[in-house]
């Protein structure tokens, strides 16, 4: 699986790229993670842009930094995200607490699950032990590089491995297996 930060102009570019698009198409374990700070005013129009950049390359949206204060339920409420991955300093202040729980549950109502990010230490893997999570990130594996990936897909074994790379406001995820082209 490969996620792919996006913004606005990210967005409104591969749609107005026909080319771009036949290259990302050509990915079908490409998923895209839109910014909360993309969805902050959330109109009608970023709906549609949304679902017209998922029906173009038939690649599931991730919502990014849940938890920020720039997103909302109501936002989900359109069922254009897949998942949902909580900022890490949301999890870091909330975690352990029921509305964290709470919050949870209606974000696995209005999407196919949650991935919290912020998982760097043992009491934070303690913290969502048991919670009904789709997936956790964080600093307590071992980065690798995308060349890694490709080294150890040569021998035709899934990888499974992952990518992460900080750089102030982004954060991808690559997790390599056989299966990619």
């Amino acid at each position: 699986m490969i996620t792919l930060n996006v913004n606005r102009d990210i967005i409104e570019g591969v749609l107005n790229n026909p080319a771009i698009q036949q290259r990302l198409i050509q990915w079908p374990l490409l998923r895209l993670e839109v910014s909360t700070y993309f969805t902050e005013r959330y109109l009608p129009s970023d709906s549609a842009l949304l679902q017209n950049l998922v029906a173009r390359l038939s690649a599931p949206l991730w919502l990014d930094d849940f938890g920020v204060g720039s997103s909302t339920l109501s936002m989900l409420d359109s069922r254009v995200f897949e998942y949902v991955k909580t900022d890490r300093r949301f999890f870091w202040k909330y975690g352990e607490s029921h509305a964290f729980d709470l919050m949870l549950n209606h974000l696995n109502d209005l999407s196919n699950g949650v991935i919290v990010q912020g998982v760097d230490m043992q009491k934070h893997r303690e913290w969502v032990a048991g919670k009904p999570l789709a997936g956790f990130q964080g600093r307590q594996w071992r980065i690798k590089q995308i060349t890694d990936c490709d080294k150890s897909n040569k021998g035709g074994k899934a990888a499974n491995m992952l990518k992460k790379r900080n750089n102030k406001n982004i954060s991808n995820v690559i997790f390599c297996n056989s299966a990619l082209p």
